[in-house]
Protein backbone atom coordinates (compact mmCIF):
# COMPACT_ATOMS: atom_id res chain seq x y z
CA UNK A 1 0.00 0.00 0.00
CA UNK A 2 1.41 3.70 -0.84
CA UNK A 3 1.92 5.56 2.00
CA UNK A 4 -0.45 8.45 0.76
CA UNK A 5 -3.29 5.79 1.02
CA UNK A 6 -1.79 4.26 4.19
CA UNK A 7 -2.03 8.06 5.83
CA UNK A 8 -5.13 8.83 4.15
CA UNK A 9 -6.95 5.73 5.45
CA UNK A 10 -5.23 6.05 9.30
CA UNK A 11 -7.16 9.90 8.91
CA UNK A 12 -10.66 8.15 8.04
CA UNK A 13 -10.59 5.80 10.91
CA UNK A 14 -9.66 8.30 13.27
CA UNK A 15 -12.79 10.20 11.97
CA UNK A 16 -15.55 7.82 13.14
CA UNK A 17 -14.99 8.62 16.37
CA UNK A 18 -17.37 11.62 17.84
CA UNK A 19 -15.73 14.70 18.40
CA UNK A 20 -13.64 14.10 21.67
CA UNK A 21 -11.00 16.94 23.29
CA UNK A 22 -8.41 14.20 24.35
CA UNK A 23 -8.89 12.51 20.55
CA UNK A 24 -7.52 16.13 19.22
CA UNK A 25 -4.05 15.05 19.00
CA UNK A 26 -4.50 11.84 17.09
CA UNK A 27 -6.86 13.63 14.80
CA UNK A 28 -4.36 16.72 14.52
CA UNK A 29 -1.22 14.04 13.59
CA UNK A 30 -3.02 11.84 11.33
CA UNK A 31 -4.31 15.13 9.23
CA UNK A 32 -0.81 16.57 9.58
CA UNK A 33 0.32 13.22 7.72
CA UNK A 34 -2.08 13.32 4.77
CA UNK A 35 -0.52 14.37 1.25
CA UNK A 36 -3.19 13.68 -0.72
CA UNK A 37 -6.51 15.19 0.38
CA UNK A 38 -8.16 14.40 -3.10
CA UNK A 39 -7.05 10.92 -2.33
CA UNK A 40 -8.88 11.20 1.21
CA UNK A 41 -11.74 12.63 0.02
CA UNK A 42 -12.35 9.54 -2.72
CA UNK A 43 -11.28 7.16 0.21
CA UNK A 44 -13.54 8.43 2.58
CA UNK A 45 -16.69 8.88 -0.31
CA UNK A 46 -16.11 4.97 -0.82
CA UNK A 47 -17.08 4.19 2.96
CA UNK A 48 -19.76 7.19 2.87
CA UNK A 49 -18.11 8.78 6.05
CA UNK A 50 -16.79 11.85 3.90
CA UNK A 51 -18.13 14.56 5.81
CA UNK A 52 -17.38 13.27 8.90
CA UNK A 53 -13.53 14.07 8.03
CA UNK A 54 -14.88 17.37 7.16
CA UNK A 55 -16.52 18.02 9.98
CA UNK A 56 -14.31 16.20 12.21
CA UNK A 57 -11.51 18.73 11.57
CA UNK A 58 -13.59 21.98 11.11
CA UNK A 59 -15.05 20.81 15.20
CA UNK A 60 -11.38 20.56 16.18
CA UNK A 61 -10.53 23.97 14.76
CA UNK A 62 -8.21 21.80 11.92
CA UNK A 63 -10.12 22.84 9.02
CA UNK A 64 -6.85 24.83 7.87
CA UNK A 65 -4.74 21.46 7.30
CA UNK A 66 -7.26 20.52 4.44
CA UNK A 67 -5.62 22.62 1.20
CA UNK A 68 -7.74 25.63 -0.32
CA UNK A 69 -7.72 23.84 -3.78
CA UNK A 70 -9.47 20.71 -2.02
CA UNK A 71 -11.14 22.40 1.08
CA UNK A 72 -14.49 23.57 -1.16
CA UNK A 73 -15.86 19.96 -2.69
CA UNK A 74 -15.41 18.53 1.07
CA UNK A 75 -17.69 22.01 2.56
CA UNK A 76 -19.70 21.20 -0.72
CA UNK A 77 -20.52 17.71 -0.03
CA UNK A 78 -21.40 18.66 3.72
CA UNK A 79 -23.38 20.88 2.77
CA UNK A 80 -25.23 19.05 0.31
CA UNK A 81 -25.68 16.22 2.58
CA UNK A 82 -26.56 18.11 5.62
CA UNK A 83 -29.18 20.35 3.34
CA UNK A 84 -30.82 16.86 1.81
CA UNK A 85 -31.05 15.20 5.15
CA UNK A 86 -32.61 18.17 7.06
CA UNK A 87 -35.39 18.54 3.48
CA UNK A 88 -35.99 15.06 4.09
CA UNK A 89 -36.85 14.92 7.73
CA UNK A 90 -39.07 17.88 7.53
CA UNK A 91 -41.13 16.76 4.84
CA UNK A 92 -41.56 13.34 6.43
CA UNK A 93 -41.59 14.73 9.68
CA UNK A 94 -44.89 16.42 8.40
CA UNK A 95 -46.23 13.27 7.33
CA UNK A 96 -45.57 11.27 10.45
CA UNK A 97 -47.35 14.02 12.19
CA UNK A 98 -50.23 13.61 9.76
CA UNK A 99 -50.92 9.83 10.98
CA UNK A 100 -50.25 10.53 14.25
CA UNK A 101 -53.44 12.71 14.46
CA UNK A 102 -55.00 9.84 12.93
CA UNK A 103 -53.91 7.27 15.52
CA UNK A 104 -51.11 5.83 13.43
CA UNK A 105 -47.38 5.25 14.37
CA UNK A 106 -44.54 5.72 12.20
CA UNK A 107 -40.84 4.80 13.39
CA UNK A 108 -38.43 6.46 12.73
CA UNK A 109 -35.07 3.84 11.65
CA UNK A 110 -31.37 3.61 10.78
CA UNK A 111 -29.25 7.10 9.82
CA UNK A 112 -32.47 9.70 10.27
CA UNK A 113 -33.00 8.05 13.82
CA UNK A 114 -29.70 8.34 14.78
CA UNK A 115 -29.80 12.02 13.62
CA UNK A 116 -32.85 13.12 15.23
CA UNK A 117 -31.99 11.22 18.20
CA UNK A 118 -28.68 13.74 18.73
CA UNK A 119 -26.53 10.69 18.16
CA UNK A 120 -25.11 12.74 15.46
CA UNK A 121 -25.66 16.30 16.51
CA UNK A 122 -25.39 17.46 12.89
CA UNK A 123 -27.36 16.43 10.13
CA UNK A 124 -24.21 16.54 7.70
CA UNK A 125 -22.51 14.00 9.74
CA UNK A 126 -24.31 10.88 8.72
CA UNK A 127 -24.59 9.83 4.85
CA UNK A 128 -28.12 8.40 3.94
CA UNK A 129 -29.36 7.31 0.96
CA UNK A 130 -33.19 7.39 1.98
CA UNK A 131 -35.98 7.51 4.97
CA UNK A 132 -36.43 4.06 6.32
CA UNK A 133 -39.74 3.90 8.68
CA UNK A 134 -41.03 0.75 10.22
CA UNK A 135 -45.29 0.64 9.99
CA UNK A 136 -47.78 -1.85 10.28
CA UNK A 137 -48.83 -3.14 7.31
CA UNK A 138 -52.80 -2.92 8.34
CA UNK A 139 -51.87 0.71 7.91
CA UNK A 140 -51.16 0.67 4.26
CA UNK A 141 -54.07 2.48 3.09
CA UNK A 142 -53.69 5.36 5.42
CA UNK A 143 -49.83 5.62 4.89
CA UNK A 144 -50.79 5.84 0.60
CA UNK A 145 -53.47 8.86 1.83
CA UNK A 146 -50.95 10.44 3.99
CA UNK A 147 -48.71 10.48 0.36
CA UNK A 148 -51.06 11.68 -1.58
CA UNK A 149 -52.46 14.77 0.87
CA UNK A 150 -48.54 15.53 1.17
CA UNK A 151 -48.50 15.77 -2.85
CA UNK A 152 -45.56 15.54 -4.67
CA UNK A 153 -44.66 11.71 -3.60
CA UNK A 154 -45.27 9.42 -6.34
CA UNK A 155 -45.54 5.49 -5.28
CA UNK A 156 -43.34 3.31 -6.96
CA UNK A 157 -43.82 -0.45 -7.55
CA UNK A 158 -41.93 -3.17 -5.87
CA UNK A 159 -39.01 -4.97 -7.02
CA UNK A 160 -39.64 -8.29 -5.65
CA UNK A 161 -42.36 -10.16 -3.97
CA UNK A 162 -41.51 -10.62 -0.47
CA UNK A 163 -43.27 -10.77 2.40
CA UNK A 164 -40.97 -8.00 3.94
CA UNK A 165 -41.05 -6.10 0.86
CA UNK A 166 -40.81 -2.13 1.37
CA UNK A 167 -42.68 0.74 -0.19
CA UNK A 168 -40.79 3.45 -1.28
CA UNK A 169 -42.73 6.60 -1.98
CA UNK A 170 -40.28 9.25 -4.29
CA UNK A 171 -40.85 12.82 -4.43
CA UNK A 172 -39.76 15.92 -7.45
CA UNK A 173 -36.43 16.63 -5.34
CA UNK A 174 -35.41 13.12 -5.87
CA UNK A 175 -35.95 12.56 -1.80
CA UNK A 176 -36.69 8.40 -1.43
CA UNK A 177 -38.58 6.80 1.62
CA UNK A 178 -38.39 3.39 2.58
CA UNK A 179 -41.86 2.57 4.19
CA UNK A 180 -41.03 -0.82 5.93
CA UNK A 181 -44.22 -3.17 6.48
CA UNK A 182 -41.57 -5.73 8.05
CA UNK A 183 -38.17 -6.31 8.93
CA UNK A 184 -36.16 -8.83 7.01
CA UNK A 185 -36.29 -12.05 9.10
CA UNK A 186 -32.82 -13.41 9.52
CA UNK A 187 -31.06 -16.56 10.31
CA UNK A 188 -34.59 -18.76 10.87
CA UNK A 189 -35.78 -16.36 13.32
CA UNK A 190 -39.19 -14.74 12.46
CA UNK A 191 -39.21 -10.42 11.99
CA UNK A 192 -41.69 -10.48 14.13
CA UNK A 193 -39.48 -10.79 16.99
CA UNK A 194 -37.50 -7.82 16.37
CA UNK A 195 -40.68 -5.77 15.71
CA UNK A 196 -42.22 -6.34 18.69
CA UNK A 197 -38.80 -5.67 20.14
CA UNK A 198 -38.84 -2.43 18.48
CA UNK A 199 -42.31 -1.22 18.87
CA UNK A 200 -42.20 -2.05 22.72
CA UNK A 201 -38.77 0.09 23.38
CA UNK A 202 -39.55 3.26 21.34
CA UNK A 203 -39.84 6.61 22.43
CA UNK A 204 -40.65 9.93 21.25
CA UNK A 205 -38.49 12.51 20.83
CA UNK A 206 -38.62 16.34 19.68
CA UNK A 207 -36.57 17.47 16.51
CA UNK A 208 -36.81 20.71 15.22
CA UNK A 209 -39.84 21.26 17.47
CA UNK A 210 -41.71 18.31 15.66
CA UNK A 211 -42.52 14.60 17.72
CA UNK A 212 -40.31 11.31 16.17
CA UNK A 213 -41.17 7.95 17.41
CA UNK A 214 -37.36 6.56 17.25
CA UNK A 215 -36.34 3.06 18.56
CA UNK A 216 -34.38 2.84 21.90
CA UNK A 217 -30.60 3.26 21.50
CA UNK A 218 -29.55 -0.23 22.41
CA UNK A 219 -32.12 -0.70 19.51
CA UNK A 220 -30.23 1.09 17.33
CA UNK A 221 -27.24 -0.02 18.15
CA UNK A 222 -28.28 -3.89 17.13
CA UNK A 223 -30.04 -2.44 13.61
CA UNK A 224 -26.72 -0.91 12.57
CA UNK A 225 -24.79 -3.66 13.55
CA UNK A 226 -27.57 -5.92 11.70
CA UNK A 227 -27.59 -3.88 8.55
CA UNK A 228 -23.67 -4.10 8.06
CA UNK A 229 -23.31 -7.81 8.70
CA UNK A 230 -26.60 -9.53 7.75
CA UNK A 231 -28.55 -7.25 5.51
CA UNK A 232 -25.45 -6.30 3.53
CA UNK A 233 -23.38 -9.21 4.86
CA UNK A 234 -19.84 -7.85 5.57
CA UNK A 235 -20.13 -4.91 2.79
CA UNK A 236 -17.15 -2.80 3.82
CA UNK A 237 -18.29 0.36 3.00
CA UNK A 238 -21.35 -0.19 5.16
CA UNK A 239 -19.19 -1.44 7.82
CA UNK A 240 -17.42 2.04 8.02
CA UNK A 241 -20.62 3.43 8.40
CA UNK A 242 -21.82 1.09 10.94
CA UNK A 243 -18.60 1.70 12.64
CA UNK A 244 -19.46 5.65 12.98
CA UNK A 245 -22.89 4.70 14.28
CA UNK A 246 -21.78 2.14 16.86
CA UNK A 247 -19.06 4.66 18.15
CA UNK A 248 -21.12 7.34 18.38
CA UNK A 249 -23.90 5.69 20.44
CA UNK A 250 -21.55 4.59 22.69
CA UNK A 251 -20.21 7.94 23.24
CA UNK A 252 -23.51 9.62 24.27
CA UNK A 253 -24.59 6.98 27.29
CA UNK A 254 -23.94 3.85 28.64
CA UNK A 255 -25.39 1.02 26.88
CA UNK A 256 -27.32 -1.88 28.37
CA UNK A 257 -25.08 -4.59 27.19
CA UNK A 258 -26.40 -7.38 29.22
CA UNK A 259 -29.62 -6.94 27.51
CA UNK A 260 -28.53 -6.60 24.32
CA UNK A 261 -26.87 -9.83 25.09
CA UNK A 262 -30.08 -11.04 25.69
CA UNK A 263 -31.87 -10.51 22.76
CA UNK A 264 -29.28 -10.90 20.53
CA UNK A 265 -29.22 -14.73 21.34
CA UNK A 266 -32.77 -14.90 21.25
CA UNK A 267 -32.59 -13.54 17.92
CA UNK A 268 -29.56 -15.45 16.79
CA UNK A 269 -27.41 -12.43 15.57
CA UNK A 270 -25.19 -12.29 19.24
CA UNK A 271 -22.00 -13.66 16.74
CA UNK A 272 -22.50 -10.97 13.68
CA UNK A 273 -23.17 -8.11 16.45
CA UNK A 274 -20.05 -9.25 18.54
CA UNK A 275 -18.03 -9.15 15.25
CA UNK A 276 -18.50 -5.88 13.90
CA UNK A 277 -18.36 -4.58 17.54
CA UNK A 278 -14.78 -5.90 17.94
CA UNK A 279 -13.93 -4.67 14.01
CA UNK A 280 -14.83 -0.99 15.70
CA UNK A 281 -13.33 -1.48 18.32
CA UNK A 282 -10.16 -2.71 16.71
CA UNK A 283 -10.11 0.12 13.70
CA UNK A 284 -10.87 2.87 16.04
CA UNK A 285 -9.63 2.44 18.91
CA UNK A 286 -12.59 3.83 20.89
CA UNK A 287 -12.54 2.02 24.32
CA UNK A 288 -16.39 2.07 24.71
CA UNK A 289 -16.81 -0.46 22.18
CA UNK A 290 -14.17 -2.25 23.71
CA UNK A 291 -15.93 -2.37 26.93
CA UNK A 292 -18.92 -3.94 24.89
CA UNK A 293 -17.28 -6.66 23.08
CA UNK A 294 -15.35 -7.71 26.62
CA UNK A 295 -18.73 -7.68 28.09
CA UNK A 296 -20.01 -10.08 25.18
CA UNK A 297 -17.19 -12.35 25.92
CA UNK A 298 -17.25 -12.84 29.55
CA UNK A 299 -21.06 -13.40 29.02
CA UNK A 300 -21.28 -15.61 26.62
CA UNK A 301 -17.61 -17.66 27.23
CA UNK A 302 -17.83 -20.03 23.83
CA UNK A 303 -18.02 -16.36 21.84
CA UNK A 304 -14.94 -15.73 21.20
CA UNK A 305 -13.54 -18.84 19.80
CA UNK A 306 -16.46 -18.54 17.23
CA UNK A 307 -15.96 -15.40 15.75
CA UNK A 308 -11.87 -15.09 16.29
CA UNK A 309 -11.01 -15.95 12.72
CA UNK A 310 -13.29 -13.99 10.66
CA UNK A 311 -12.79 -11.20 13.38
CA UNK A 312 -8.83 -10.90 12.45
CA UNK A 313 -9.31 -11.44 9.05
CA UNK A 314 -12.23 -8.87 8.09
CA UNK A 315 -9.75 -5.93 10.38
CA UNK A 316 -6.99 -6.99 8.14
CA UNK A 317 -9.32 -6.19 4.97
CA UNK A 318 -10.86 -3.23 6.23
CA UNK A 319 -7.90 -1.63 6.61
CA UNK A 320 -6.96 -2.39 2.59
CA UNK A 321 -7.35 0.96 0.35
CA UNK A 322 -10.06 -0.80 -1.68
CA UNK A 323 -13.68 -1.87 -0.41
CA UNK A 324 -15.20 -5.26 -0.88
CA UNK A 325 -18.85 -7.43 -0.49
CA UNK A 326 -19.61 -10.29 0.59
CA UNK A 327 -23.19 -10.99 -0.27
CA UNK A 328 -22.56 -13.70 -2.85
CA UNK A 329 -20.39 -15.71 -0.73
CA UNK A 330 -23.12 -14.97 1.89
CA UNK A 331 -25.78 -16.70 -0.04
CA UNK A 332 -23.29 -20.03 -1.33
CA UNK A 333 -21.66 -20.57 2.30
CA UNK A 334 -24.89 -20.41 4.40
CA UNK A 335 -27.57 -22.80 5.08
CA UNK A 336 -30.22 -23.29 2.03
CA UNK A 337 -31.43 -25.39 -0.89
CA UNK A 338 -29.42 -26.36 -2.77
CA UNK A 339 -31.70 -25.16 -5.84
CA UNK A 340 -31.53 -21.61 -4.62
CA UNK A 341 -27.90 -21.99 -4.46
CA UNK A 342 -27.30 -22.93 -7.96
CA UNK A 343 -29.93 -20.21 -9.03
CA UNK A 344 -27.86 -17.66 -7.12
CA UNK A 345 -25.05 -18.98 -8.89
CA UNK A 346 -26.14 -18.94 -12.56
CA UNK A 347 -28.03 -15.47 -11.92
CA UNK A 348 -24.69 -13.26 -10.92
CA UNK A 349 -22.88 -15.38 -13.57
CA UNK A 350 -25.81 -14.55 -16.20
CA UNK A 351 -25.51 -10.68 -14.55
CA UNK A 352 -21.41 -10.29 -15.15
CA UNK A 353 -22.04 -11.73 -18.80
CA UNK A 354 -24.07 -9.06 -20.05
CA UNK A 355 -23.63 -5.50 -20.10
CA UNK A 356 -26.76 -5.18 -17.40
CA UNK A 357 -23.90 -4.60 -14.82
CA UNK A 358 -21.92 -2.41 -16.51
CA UNK A 359 -24.77 0.13 -17.65
CA UNK A 360 -25.86 0.18 -13.96
CA UNK A 361 -22.32 1.12 -13.19
CA UNK A 362 -22.45 3.71 -15.42
CA UNK A 363 -25.35 5.53 -14.33
CA UNK A 364 -24.14 5.40 -10.66
CA UNK A 365 -21.23 6.89 -11.85
CA UNK A 366 -22.34 9.62 -13.34
CA UNK A 367 -25.22 10.34 -11.26
CA UNK A 368 -22.39 10.46 -8.23
CA UNK A 369 -20.14 13.01 -9.38
CA UNK A 370 -22.87 15.34 -8.51
CA UNK A 371 -22.29 14.06 -5.00
CA UNK A 372 -18.78 13.28 -4.57
CA UNK A 373 -19.65 9.92 -3.85
CA UNK A 374 -19.19 6.52 -5.57
CA UNK A 375 -21.20 4.31 -3.82
CA UNK A 376 -21.42 1.18 -5.58
CA UNK A 377 -19.33 1.08 -8.66
CA UNK A 378 -15.37 0.16 -6.70
CA UNK A 379 -16.79 -2.92 -4.95
CA UNK A 380 -13.58 -5.61 -5.48
CA UNK A 381 -12.91 -9.12 -5.43
CA UNK A 382 -9.23 -9.43 -5.27
CA UNK A 383 -8.53 -13.38 -5.24
CA UNK A 384 -4.98 -12.44 -5.57
CA UNK A 385 -4.70 -11.05 -2.39
CA UNK A 386 -3.72 -13.73 0.07
CA UNK A 387 -5.47 -11.86 2.78
CA UNK A 388 -9.07 -11.29 0.68
CA UNK A 389 -8.65 -15.38 0.11
CA UNK A 390 -8.28 -16.18 3.90
CA UNK A 391 -10.85 -13.97 4.68
CA UNK A 392 -13.30 -16.27 2.38
CA UNK A 393 -12.25 -19.07 4.13
CA UNK A 394 -12.61 -17.86 7.59
CA UNK A 395 -16.14 -16.43 6.79
CA UNK A 396 -17.59 -19.91 5.22
CA UNK A 397 -15.95 -21.88 8.28
CA UNK A 398 -17.96 -18.93 10.50
CA UNK A 399 -21.17 -19.79 8.65
CA UNK A 400 -20.72 -23.64 9.35
CA UNK A 401 -19.54 -23.21 12.80
CA UNK A 402 -22.86 -20.68 14.02
CA UNK A 403 -25.44 -23.16 11.07
CA UNK A 404 -25.83 -20.02 9.48
CA UNK A 405 -29.37 -19.91 7.26
CA UNK A 406 -30.61 -17.77 5.02
CA UNK A 407 -34.78 -16.97 4.96
CA UNK A 408 -36.25 -17.79 1.88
Amino acid sequence: MERSTEKSLELIRLCLVPTIEERRELVLEAAKAVTDWDLTFKLGGDRYITPLVYTRLRDFDLIHLIPKASLEKYKKLYQRIASLNFLRLRRMLAISEDLEARGVRMLFLKGMALIMSGDYPDPGHRMCADVDVLMHVEDKELVREAFQRAENWRELPPLQDRPWEDTKWVDDWGNVIEVHWNLKPLNGVSSQVAEDRMWDQAFFTSYKNKRALIPSPEDRFIQSAVHSTADHPFDSSFIFMTMSDLAHLCAARELDWEGMGQVLVREKMLEHVAIITRASSEITGFKPLETGYRFFCRSYPDLEKKIDGVSGSLVRMLKKPYVFTSKPETFLFARRPLVSRLNMVLAYALKKLTLEDYRFRKIHKNDELKQGVNSIALYRRNLLDRDFRNYLVELFKFYRRIDYEINE
